[in-house]
Parts: C-alpha cells; sequence; structure tokens
C-alpha cells in the first residue's frame, strides 16, 4: 500500500503559483496580444495626484445592476493626453458614471493579476450618448408639460428675499454678491447662501438637496439663483439630467441660473424661469427690476404732481370766480341795504299817506253805499216787488194771477197780478 501511494505521488505533477501565472500570461499575451474597442461604463476612476496614474473599475449594468467588472489602468502620459481631447470635445472631465468607448489591451501581469490597459477614449461616442440623453430629457420634460412651467410663475414686483445655491468660494458667487452690493446704498437685498457642488456628477444630488431645504421655507424667499463660475464649459452634463431640470421647472419659485458659460444651454438652464450667461448678468437682472419699478415709481409720482397741479389749478380758478362773485355780491348787498335804508326812513311818510289815502277812500264808499242802502231807497217812495222771495226786476217775469208781495218803508202789501204791459222809456 505504501509503495502504491509513493508511485501516485512520483506520477502526480505539481506547479508552483508562478507557473500558473505565466502560463496565463502567455495565454493572454498569445491570445489577445492586439488592442480592441471595448464600450464600458467608468464606475470608478481612482486617480491618483502623487503619480497622475489612474486605476478605474470597469463595469456593465443591466438595469441598474453590475453584471460585468473589471480593473483597468490608465498610465499618468496617456491619461493627461486623453483627458485633454475628452474636455475639449465634449466640455466635460473624464468623470465616473459615464459611459465610454475605450481602446483596451487585455494585460496579466503574475504579481497584479488580470487587468485592462486603456489606450485611448473615444469623446466623439461620449458626446452622442450625452447628446441622446439630453435630447430624451427635453422630449421627457415637454411631455411632461414641464418645459415652460417655470415661465407661467409670477415673479415678484421687488425681488428682495434671494436664496443662492453656490459654493461658498465660487468666484461666480463673489462676482453676483459684488453686483447685489455695488447698489447697497440705494436697493437692500435679503440674501442666505445653500452651499452645494456645482460641477461634476455629484452636483445633481448636491443641488438637488439645497433646492428641498429652500422649497421647506419657501415663504421665506422670493427666488432662487442657482450660481456657478469659474469653471468653464466643463462639468456641466449633471445640469442635463432629468433630475435636476425637472425639480427646477417643478419648484414653487422662480428660479434664476448662471451657470458662467456662454455656448448650448443646458436642460436645467432652459427651463429656468431666466438664464444669465454669467452670475454678474443675474446680478443686473435684478438691479434692474429693481431700477424698471423705481422708473414707473417716478412716472407715477409724476402723473400725481401733474393731477394734483391741475385739480389745484382748476379750483383755484373757480376759488377766484367764487370771489368775484363773492365781492359783486357784496357790492349788490351794500347797495340793496343803501336803497333798504333809503326806503326805510322814507317808508313812515309814504305809509301816512298811503293810509290817509286809503281812509279818504274808505269815507267816499261809506257815503255811496249809505247812499244807495236799501233803507234809502225805501224812504224815498221806492218798494220792492217780491215774487216768493225773489226781486222783480222786469215786469216780464210776471204772469197774470201770480201772486207778489211788496214791500214798502214800513210795511209790506200782498196783491195779485191783473195784467203786465211794457213800459216804452222816456228818451
Amino acid at each position: 500500500m505504501a509503495a502504491k501511494t509513493k508511485q501516485q505521488t512520483e506520477e502526480r505533477r505539481v506547479f508552483s503559483l508562478l507557473e500558473v501565472c505565466n502560463s496565463i500570461h502567455k495565454t493572454i499575451a498569445a491570445r489577445y496580444g492586439s488592442a480592441f474597442w471595448l464600450r464600458a461604463e467608468m464606475h470608478k476612476l481612482n486617480y491618483y495626484p502623487p503619480s497622475g496614474h489612474c486605476f478605474p473599475e470597469l463595469c456593465q449594468k443591466t438595469d441598474d445592476r453590475i453584471v460585468a467588472e473589471m480593473r483597468a489602468t490608465l498610465w499618468s502620459a496617456d491619461y493627461r493626453r486623453i483627458t485633454a481631447r475628452f474636455e475639449q470635445t465634449t466640455g466635460e472631465p473624464l468623470q465616473e458614471g459615464t459611459e465610454l468607448l475605450m481602446q483596451v489591451m487585455i494585460q496579466y501581469e503574475p504579481k497584479y493579476g488580470l487587468s485592462l490597459h486603456i489606450l485611448d477614449i473615444d469623446p466623439v461616442f461620449t458626446l452622442g450618448n450625452l447628446q441622446r440623453q439630453r435630447m430624451a430629457c427635453v422630449a421627457r420634460l415637454k411631455k411632461e408639460k414641464l418645459w415652460t412651467a417655470q415661465q407661467a410663475l409670477d415673479f415678484p414686483l421687488l425681488p428682495k428675499r434671494v436664496a443662492i445655491i453656490s459654493a461658498v468660494s465660487s468666484k461666480g458667487y463673489s462676482d453676483f454678491m459684488r453686483v447685489l452690493e455695488s447698489q447697497a446704498g440705494h436697493y437692500v437685498f435679503h440674501t442666505k447662501l445653500f452651499t452645494a457642488l456645482l460641477q461634476g456628477d455629484a452636483s445633481v444630488h448636491s443641488i438637488l438637496q439645497a433646492l428641498q431645504h429652500i422649497e421647506q421655507h419657501k415663504d421665506d424667499y422670493d427666488i432662487v439663483v442657482i450660481i456657478r463660475g469659474g469653471g468653464g464649459e466643463v462639468g456641466l452634463s449633471g445640469f442635463d439630467r432629468y433630475e435636476l431640470a425637472a425639480a427646477v421647472a417643478r419648484f414653487p419659485l422662480p428660479v434664476l441660473t448662471g451657470i458662467g458659460h456662454s455656448t448650448n444651454l443646458t436642460v436645467t438652464e432652459e427651463v429656468a424661469y431666466y438664464n444669465g450667461i454669467t452670475p454678474t448678468q443675474v446680478g443686473e437682472y435684478l438691479l434692474e427690476s429693481f431700477a424698471t419699478f423705481e422708473r414707473a415709481l417716478e412716472v407715477m409720482t409724476q402723473n400725481i404732481v401733474y393731477s394734483a397741479e391741475n385739480i389745484l389749478r382748476r379750483h383755484w380758478h373757480f376759488l377766484e370766480r367764487v370771489g368775484e362773485a363773492g365781492r359783486h355780491a357784496l357790492r349788490v348787498c351794500r347797495q340793496e341795504s343803501r336803497q333798504l335804508e333809503t326806503v326805510g326812513k322814507a317808508l313812515p311818510a309814504l305809509a301816512a299817506r298811503k293810509f290817509r289815502w286809503e281812509r279818504q277812500q274808505l269815507t267816499q264808499w261809506e257815503k255811496w253805499l249809505r247812499a244807495v242802502s236799501p233803507e234809502k231807497i225805501l224812504k224815498r217812495g221806492f218798494a220792492y216787488v217780491y215774487s216768493g222771495d225773489r226781486i222783480v226786476k222786469d215786469a216780464a217775469d210776471l204772469r197774470a194771477g201770480d201772486p207778489v208781495r211788496i214791500r214798502f218803508r214800513q210795511g209790506e202789501a200782498e196783491a195779485e197780478v191783473t195784467r203786465t204791459r211794457k213800459v216804452t222809456k222816456t228818451p
């Protein structure tokens, strides 16, 4: 039995780890000796500043789940060359979370294991991906009716309370504040800074957090300003992300952006209420809103003064006419007063003469009435003839046989009409 075990041991070949690694190295070198193009996402860049080398972690995802992963190397010289061309073409630095088209070679080192050596990166592929993502973001925002949502908001008459999203050390932030402070003695702004990252993939989450904090106290602010400056065109892809653009479009306060670049606008800038090319321009926009209100106020003040002067002028003319009428009335009153005074002095004599004249008239009437009184008439021998209770004035009013009553000065007599005749008047 012992002899058999010894024989088996002599027949079995044992390899060292180095021998196995060298064998794998030779096999891979023979099989993958040339470079090829690979599409993968840069999960982590792993840049080391002291050496300038990068040791990226590449992956492939399906439904946001990593299904394949491999380490890579990007030496400092290649990194400087590749990243310079990449930024120039795409406006973005090499950053984590970006899908890339890379020229690579498979390497296997016994000490370091299997990895991919990155020789080059095609920035045009990444640019096309970014553009496709941007177009998809715009289409989604328009479909959800968010594209012009900010424009439907009412801009405050005087946007004094300003919430600022920026980095405290940002040159754009200092430029913006310098513009506002240039009119500190004339216009008053109340600002509060909400610090956030404004560059790179992490900027989306950072800005969203700042917007959430502001929305929790939205009644304390009139507008929101997103300020970024000094970074040129680099690191703007986050502003094309749907999550950030939709949050800005839905925000209940007007959002103004000053991202600090002058070429193609990002989606976030396009959905904002107002976009300034620079932070300085945003500050000037706010100052102009105050200046516009001030000019309108001056015009209204002038209109009020002009209207008041016209009203006073019309009333002054009216008062002058009233005064002249009053002076004329006073003159008339004085004249009438003098006339009344004259009349008052003459009135007793006039009244006495009138009284004497009326008394004379009454005396004459009294004499006449006494002369024509029935008593005087009867006394002179005349008589009254009555037919019933009516005095007979004409014989034609009587008929033969009518009873009559005759009244004398003293006493009455009753008679009957035997006949009547017409008496001819003596000429």
